[in-house]
């Protein structure tokens, strides 16, 4: 079963700006939606991330909380120009 993904707040939009894929300029050359895999970078992160807050002992974060300090701390933090391929796709 595919992981959910709350659309309420994570939104197309959102995931395609902070979760792009590496190829999203080549698009039309590619089988595939950069969406889908803006998905998939944005599902990965959300279970690494929360991987690791259970190995410290804290709670998951939910899409409401992700959604929060990513739109919060624009501005504050600095988004690498150069994208990297996960390692998972």
């Amino acid at each position: 079963m595919r992981e959910r993904i709350d659309r309420r707040v994570i939104t197309d939009d959102f995931l395609i700006t902070y979760f792009p894929s590496p190829e999203r300029y080549n698009e039309m050359c590619k089988a595939y939606s950069t969406l889908a895999v803006s998905e998939e970078r944005y599902l990965i992160f959300r279970k690494e991330l929360n991987e690791k807050r259970r190995k410290s002992g804290k709670g998951p974060w939910s899409d409401m909380d992700i959604f929060e300090f990513i739109t919060l701390s624009e501005g504050y933090l600095q988004l690498s120009r150069s994208l990297k391929p996960n390692q998972h796709l």
